[in-house]
């Protein structure tokens, strides 16, 4: 019985409810939630970048679309949003939409000069 419970193919239930996929749903939650909040951080990133980018004067008359660092902003802000869309599949709307303030209290903290 112990080794069957082991390899999951019984799992000890508490009050009608499974333990195991009650503490999985907290660990997708908890994961939703830092995967919402490293997005945040490398959209707020990529914005900067992509501003401070727009503010460097070229020696030579090019477009900013040529520098790296717009690129870098560009790469970040993209990997950011996409992290933002993976954490939908592991928490809630209701829990995941308000985290959204984390992107702009940092960006306003990277704006500082």
């Amino acid at each position: 019985w112990v080794w069957r419970v082991l390899r999951g193919e019984e799992v000890l239930t508490m009050a009608g409810l499974n333990i195991i996929d009650r503490m999985a749903g907290h660990a997708t939650l908890i994961l939703g939630v830092l995967i919402a909040l490293s997005g945040g951080v490398m959209v707020s990133m990529g914005m900067t970048l992509q501003k401070k980018a727009h503010m460097v004067k070229p020696k030579k008359k090019s477009s900013v679309f040529v520098t790296p660092l717009w690129w870098i902003g560009s790469a970040s802000l993209g990997i950011g949003e996409l992290l933002n869309f993976v954490a939908f599949a592991f928490a809630p709307a209701s829990l995941l939409t308000p985290l959204g303030g984390w992107s702009v209290a940092i960006a306003g903290l990277l704006a500082i000069k």
